[in-house]
């Protein structure tokens, strides 16, 4: 099972909790987790998605 975590200020950092992320095919098998930031890890890096685009990412 894959299991994910966050893009953060430069670094890769878990998530406070997860999201399973399930088979369409077969709603029975968990593919993945996705991992979900708390209100206080994102209050720590309010310009994140900022900087990130400014550094290569592109707006669509």
């Amino acid at each position: 099972m894959i299991q994910t975590n966050n893009y953060s200020n430069g670094h890769w950092v878990a998530g406070e909790d997860s999201v399973p992320n399930i088979n369409p095919s077969d709603t029975r098998e968990t593919i993945g987790e996705f991992a979900q930031a708390s209100s206080v890890q994102v209050g720590k890096n309010p310009g994140g998605a900022t900087r990130t685009k400014d550094l290569g990412g592109q707006r669509t």
